[in-house]
């Protein structure tokens, strides 16, 4: 009986010195985060964005097409109009990036508010040529909240 018990006693040293001896060496995976194409982005090189739903991506292009909107300010601004009677530090900044002479995004940045709740508003169009005309393919928003309203930080999560 006292050899079981040995034995069963130099199993279990050996097992747990076994499993945790190489324990510092094995490869770690990083944390990726999982996409859902309808909720948000968030790698570190990206800020968080909320997908926009179809049906507005839809809207937005039957108004290009029907307003024959052709440059990139046009159509940032029947999406998410400027506000032309802010004061103080707001801004409204529209660039675009050309990805290839098919593919383009425009981002806006404004920010600066005058909302008790939303500082800052980022706004990125994903456009594709098709038929020689621009088509918004996606769109993607992120948040700044103002001093205790939520996050300071860009982030698909909306503002209190």
């Amino acid at each position: 009986m006292r050899t079981k018990t040995i034995l069963t006693g130099v199993f279990f040293i050996l097992f747990f010195v076994a499993c945790n001896l190489d324990q510092d060496n094995k490869p770690t995976v990083p944390n990726l985060p999982s996409v859902n194409p309808t909720q948000t982005v968030n790698t570190p090189s990206v800020a968080a964005y909320r997908i926009i739903e179809p049906f507005r991506i839809e809207a937005l292009n039957k108004e290009i097409q029907d307003k024959k909107l052709k440059t990139e300010l046009e159509i940032m601004q029947a999406y998410t109009p400027q506000n032309m009677n802010a004061t103080g530090n707001y801004t409204y900044d529209v660039q675009t990036n050309l990805i290839n002479d098919r593919e383009k995004e425009i981002t806006l940045i404004s920010e600066n508010f005058e909302d008790d709740s939303l500082n800052g508003l980022k706004v990125v169009l994903s456009l594709v040529k098709e038929n020689e005309e621009w088509k918004v393919k996606d769109i993607k928003e992120s948040y700044k909240c103002q001093l205790n309203r939520g996050q300071q930080t860009w982030s698909s999560s909306l503002c209190n």
